[in-house]
This record gives structure tokens, C-alpha cells and sequence, in this order.
């Protein structure tokens, strides 16, 4: 009798719902498990449950010691493992072993042993469109000294819209099929080969999905067979904006975002992550990435950008582009510039890594050839080694070798020129200039401007990098000034014009002052209440200082006899700086201490007594100020007469001061009037370092 053993196991895990960003709610894994172990007849040993691993094994206790030593042994198990779950997506990992040994007594039938794990793996619910990506590892394993069609295994997941029992969700893989979104793998009882399968990048709608998952193992006599299945699922939210543009279109082309129906490439329309670009018969494309990659497609050229991260500050940037057939001319952007760039060209036959790198391709199902002109690579066959690889250089690549041919400026040259054909560029260049200021400026501005063209380029090379500048003249203020302005021209003769900016505010003209007291060359009397009245006025930032010696309305210097400056200094907010100033004059008053109305006899002397006031008449008289008789005139004729004094009480014809007479004292001259005649006569004086000259009138009989 031959006995079959059979075992089959389910593992069971839930999760509770939970909001996110990306999945508003998911729920997994759920893992089903059955073991069993069985002889020709009948199951020896069962076990279904949910639970994350379960096993059975023989002898049993059921059976006869005879029996349990004879029939040999089965043995059968399952174990579900959860890496990640998350609004993110999730990552599990099942493996299903299954083995028997030959019995003792050949004729006792052997034993069979099974299982497998299958379940709802994990459901989630999108609220919004995102990518969904999918990838699987199957790792078999056999071992056995019989061969038997009861030995073997497998695996498969699928992602299913709705429910665990929907449709399975359709999409493109990396060869550019349209296929279930799922992966499979089976394998008779020779073959350990690990399958690794992804599937392509697939833009679903808001709903609920589920992904399905199954791994089974089963063991004839003397085999072990065991299955392990890793399977990754993750989930992107629509990407935010356009990860480039179409620049050029020569002839037609079609572009097709995950999920979506082709639409006709329109020249500057968007290029967004997992879109399929495909250009159609003798027709050329051009894309511009964002950080200016540029790929050229020639005639029946297949593209799409599977990944695309630019960081300009290097930290993660990264590309990963497929090519399934045509021909192309890549350069690299600021990603293959980055230290360490991780960028990544697959085609059907082979890998490219790039490094900062200008080449051009030709795509096949069987070959690639990489015409490397500028920059290093490397590249990796189908099923061969990574080889790095400098230009100049042509590698040629097929599913299992690489060969390298020597390279041809000319030939390469000419591959250029038929892949981007005669480009007709109708777009002017692009200008960019930096901002104007706002706030007030206080000399002339000057604004970086750059230009680009991504068609035939700038006519003028200079002009990739320009400034545009004000030119208002010094002393000169306004609110409105503006650049000039500047054309640019690419080498189809499309322009574009630079500025004028405006709006710009420049003050290169400082504050006026006016200065209405004190006026100038006035002449105040000592200790005069003088308020000093000045005004600084800036048309353009505004006053920011305003300052004279004293403040505004406070009283000026007049305390002191003599010539005076007073000065005021201003400047506006943007620091131009100026000054104004006006002279004055600051007299004693003279006070008669004797009556010059009262005529005196010619030949006589006349005691001339003053004393020195200030404005409101008080005496300011001192020893220290200096009164000095300078001349004597007759009023009627004006004739001069001589300046005589009474004996030496005036020596230097100076006033002898008095402390004696006055309030702070007073000032006396001896006048001789000796030889004057009759008429009326002026003494002139100074006093001290008063700058006016005084005059005394008296008669003479």
C-alpha cells in the first residue's frame, strides 16, 4: 500500500484602518494557511487556520508502531512574515515547505505532504489618483532522490480592483506589454532558478484595491520542495507638477500617462513622471527635464521616465529612463553633474549607468549600441557582468555579451544630425532678470538678467548672461526710474526683449535747507531773543537728519559780540548729506551817560561818558572790552578834525574805563575841542570785537 501525505496551513493577520496621506485606510496582511500530510488513501494530518505559520509532521500517534516506523516520514509548513504595512503600501514576505522520506518497507505506500497560503494579503483605499508599483521575488528550492509529478511549486500576486475578487488591474511592465498587474511563477520539480519580476508603474483612480498573494510547495517520496515569496507594493500620490516639457516636435508623436489613453504631443507640453513618450514614423521629439536633461527621439523612438527625483542640493537626485526601441541622443542635466549621480537608461538587452555623459543609442528587442561621445558609463548585458566604459567609444550590447568598436567623430556627428533632423524653431529665447528693489536706492541699479534658447540657440552668446541698468543722473531724484531695456535673438531670428524695468526708486540728491532766522548778514544787538528758523526738505527718500547749533525755534548765539555762523547739516534716508549756512553780526548798544544835546564851548573839553547795552538796555560794560576812539568828523561838511584828548587821560585814544559810574561800569573820553568850530560833530568808535563802528554826536558853539 502506498500512503500520501498531504499538509496544507493559512496564517491570518488584520490590521486596523487607518488615514493617511496616500492610502486614506488600509487593512492587511490576511494570510490563510493549510498543511496536510496524506498516503494513497486517505489524509494522515490537516491543519487549516489563519495564524502566521502552522505545521504537521508523521509519525502520527493514530497508527501502529509498525506502521510509524515503515511508511517514513512528511513533514509540511507555512509562515507569513509582514516587513512594512503602511499608507505607503506594504511588503510580506510567505514561504510554504513541504517534504517526505522514503519508508523502511517498500511495500508500504509513502507519504505526500502539501502546503500553501494564499489570502487577502492587503486592501487599501485610495482617495486620490496615485502610482501604484508592485515587485516579486520567487525563491524555489528542491531537493529529492525520486522524481515525481507530485513535486513542485509556486507562487503568485496579483492587485485586483473593488475586492479580493475583482479584475485584475491592468497595466505596462518593463518590456512595454500591457499585462495584468500581477506576477507569477511556477516551477516543475528540476528547476531552482529565483524569478524576480516588476511590474510597470500603473496611475490608479481613487477606490478600493486589494492584492492577492499564494505559495504552495508539495513533497512526493524522498523530495523536499519549499517556495518563498517576497512581494513589495508601493504607493505614490500624483506627482505634484511637470518633471519637464516638450521643446520640440518635428512630425508626430503620442504621450501616455499610467492608466491613461495616448494624447498627440502638442510642441511645450508637460512631461510628468511615467509618462510613455513615443515618437511616430520619421518624426523627432525633444524633452527637456528640469534639470535640463535633454533627450532627443528619432523615428519610432519609446520612452518613459520611471523615476525621477532632481534635488538641486544634491541629496536625493536621482533618474531611471527606459527605452524599448529607436534611437536617441541623451546629455546629461545638473543630476549627472551631481557627485555620485545615480541615473539609470534600461533597454530590452542591457543597463546604462550614466556619469555626466552626451550618447546616442540605437534600441533594438535584441542589441543596443551606445555611441558615447562625452563622459563615462556603464553597462550591464541581460544576463552578463557591469563594465565601465569612457569615451570615446561604441559598446555593443545583446542579452548576454558586450563588445566595444572604435568611434567616429564623423559618423557620430552624422547619427546626430538624422536623429534631431532640421529642427524649426519658432519660440524666441527665455529671459529671466532678477527683482527690482523696493526700497530706495541711493545710486544707479544694476539687474542680472540670463537668456537661454533650448531651439537654435542664441545668436549672440553674450547674451546668455546681460544687465540692465539705470542712468539717472547725479543730483537727481525720482520714484519711477527705469532700466533700459535689451533684445535678445536666437539663430532662427525669434526675439525677445529685456526690460525696461521700472518702478525703481533712486535718490542721488541730498536734502534742501532754507534758513530763515537768522537772516543773513543781519546785525543783532547782544543778548537779542533771536528764534532760529530753519526747514530740510528731501523729495526723494525723505529727511532723516535735520540739525543746525541750536534747535529748531530755540534761541541762536548772541551773547557775544562779533561776526557768527550758524550752520545746518541734513541728510536723507539713503545717506546723501549736504549743509547750508548764513553769517550774522552780534553789536554792543551804546548808552550816553552824558548830554549831547547841550553845546559845548569850541576849545573846551568835553568828558564823552558811554556805557555798553545789550538789547534790552542793560549795561554790559567791562574792563576787558576795549573802546578806542578812532576818528572825529564835522557832520555838516563831513571834514575830518583831529582826534585830540585832554592831556593823557586817553592814551591810545582809547575810552578809560570807569567802574565807578554805571551799573557794571562805564567808559570815558577826554575830547579836546580845541580849533573846532561851530557846528555839529560824530566821534566814531569800536568796541571790543563788535564789528560795527559807533558813532556820538555833540555840538560845538
Amino acid at each position: 500500500m502506498k500512503t500520501l501525505v498531504s499538509l496544507c496551513l493559512v496564517p491570518l493577520v488584520t490590521l486596523s484602518a487607518f488615514a493617511f496621506g496616500q492610502a486614506s485606510s488600509y487593512q492587511g496582511p490576511q494570510i490563510t494557511s493549510q498543511v496536510s500530510v496524506s498516503d494513497c488513501c486517505a489524509t494522515v494530518a490537516n491543519s487549516v487556520m489563519s495564524g502566521p505559520s502552522v505545521s504537521v509532521s508523521s509519525p502520527f500517534a493514530t497508527l501502529s508502531d509498525y506502521v510509524n516506523a515503515n511508511i517514513g516520514t512528511g513533514r509540511a509548513s507555512t509562515s507569513g512574515t509582514t516587513n512594512s504595512s503602511s499608507s505607503s503600501g506594504a511588503s510580506f514576505t510567505a514561504t510554504a515547505t513541504a517534504s517526505t522520506t522514503p519508508p523502511e518497507d517498500p511495500h508500504v505506500g509513502a507519504l505526500r505532504a502539501g502546503a500553501g497560503q494564499s489570502g487577502t494579503y492587503y486592501q487599501f483605499v485610495l482617495d486620490q489618483p496615485s502610482y501604484v508599483e508592485m515587485d516579486a521575488t520567487i525563491t524555489p528550492s528542491y531537493t529529492g532522490s525520486y522524481t515525481d509529478i507530485y513535486g513542485s511549486f509556486g507562487a503568485t500576486a496579483s492587485l485586483r480592483g473593488g475586492s479580493p475578487g475583482g479584475g485584475v488591474i491592468q497595466g505596462v511592465n518593463t518590456n512595454g506589454v500591457n499585462v495584468g498587474f500581477g506576477v507569477s511563477a511556477t516551477s516543475g520539480s528540476a528547476s531552482n532558478a529565483e524569478v524576480t519580476l516588476h511590474t510597470g508603474v500603473v496611475l490608479l483612480p481613487a477606490g478600493t484595491y486589494a492584492l492577492i498573494g499564494a505559495v504552495t510547495a508539495s513533497a512526493d517520496t524522498g523530495q523536499t520542495a519549499s517556495a518563498n515569496l517576497t512581494v513589495t507594493i508601493s504607493i505614490t500620490p500624483t506627482p505634484p507638477g511637470p518633471i519637464g516639457s516638450i521643446t520640440c516636435l518635428q512630425g508626430s508623436g503620442t504621450i501616455t500617462s499610467p492608466g491613461g489613453m495616448p494624447q498627440p504631443i502638442v510642441e511645450g507640453m508637460p512631461v510628468y513622471l511615467g509618462d510613455v513618450i513615443e515618437s511616430t514614423s520619421g518624426s523627432h521629439v525633444c524633452v527637456l527635464l528640469n534639470d535640463d536633461t535633454t533627450f532627443t527621439l528619432s523615428s519610432n523612438t519609446r520612452l518613459t521616465v520611471d523615476d525621477y527625483v532632481y534635488d538641486p542640493n544634491n541629496v536625493q537626485s536621482k533618474a531611471r529612463y527606459n527605452f524599448f526601441s529607436g534611437a536617441f541622443r541623451y546629455v546629461s542635466g545638473l543630476v549627472g553633474k551631481q557627485a555620485n549621480p545615480d541615473i539609470q537608461i534600461h533597454t530590452p538587452t542591457s543597463g546604462i549607468g550614466v556619469r555626466g555623459t552626451e550618447l546616442i543609442a540605437d534600441v533594438t528587442d535584441q542589441s543596443t549600441t551606445v555611441y558615447l561621445d562625452e563622459g563615462e558609463v556603464t553597462a550591464t548585458p541581460l544576463n552578463g557582468t557591469l563594465t565601465d566604459y569612457l569615451a570615446q567609444t561604441v559598446i555593443n550590447l545583446d542579452d548576454n555579451t558586450a563588445t566595444t568598436s572604435p568611434f567616429s567623430q564623423s559618423d557620430y556627428d552624422n547619427l546626430k544630425q538624422q536623429i534631431e533632423g532640421t529642427p524649426t524653431d519658432t519660440q524666441p529665447p527665455v529671459i529671466s532678470c532678477g527683482s527690482a528693489p523696493t526700497a530706495w536706492q541711493s545710486a544707479n541699479v544694476s539687474i542680472a538678467c540670463s537668456a537661454s534658447d533650448a531651439g537654435s540657440g542664441l545668436a549672440n552668446p553674450t547674451d546668455a548672461s546681460f544687465i540692465l541698468s539705470t542712468s539717472i543722473a547725479s543730483g537727481m531724484e525720482t520714484p519711477n526710474a527705469s532700466t533700459a531695456s535689451h533684445q535678445v535673438c536666437d539663430k532662427a531670428s525669434n526675439c525677445a526683449t529685456a526690460g525696461p524695468i521700472s518702478g525703481i526708486m533712486i535718490d542721488m540728491k541730498p536734502p534742501a535747507i532754507a534758513i530763515s532766522a537768522p537772516a543773513s548778514n543781519t546785525t543783532y544787538l547782544v543778548n537779542a531773543s533771536v528764534a532760529a528758523n530753519y526747514q530740510c526738505q528731501d523729495g526723494g527718500s525723505g529727511v532723516q537728519t535735520c540739525a543746525g547749533p541750536v534747535a529748531n525755534s530755540s534761541k541762536i548765539d548772541t551773547t557775544s559780540s562779533g561776526a557768527h555762523t550758524f550752520v545746518v547739516n541734513a541728510t536723507d534716508n539713503v545717506g546723501n548729506a549736504t549743509s547750508a549756512s548764513t553769517s550774522y553780526s552780534v553789536t554792543y548798544g551804546v548808552c550816553l551817560l552824558f548830554d549831547n544835546t547841550r553845546s559845548v564851548k569850541s576849545g573846551s573839553t568835553v568828558p564823552i561818558r558811554i556805557s555798553l547795552c545789550d538789547a534790552s538796555g542793560n549795561d554790559v560794560s567791562t574792563a576787558i572790552v576795549v573802546v578806542h576812539a578812532l576818528s572825529l568828523s564835522q557832520v555838516s561838511t563831513s571834514a575830518s578834525s583831529t582826534l585830540e584828548n585832554s592831556g593823557s587821560s586817553n592814551p591810545d585814544n582809547n575810552f578809560r574805563f570807569d567802574s565807578t559810574v554805571g551799573t557794571s561800569g562805564s567808559y570815558v573820553f577826554n575830547l579836546q575841542t580845541t580849533g573846532l568850530t561851530t557846528g555839529t560833530y560824530a566821534l566814531a568808535f569800536a568796541a571790543g570785537s563788535d564789528p560795527a563802528i559807533h558813532t556820538i554826536t555833540f555840538q560845538v558853539r
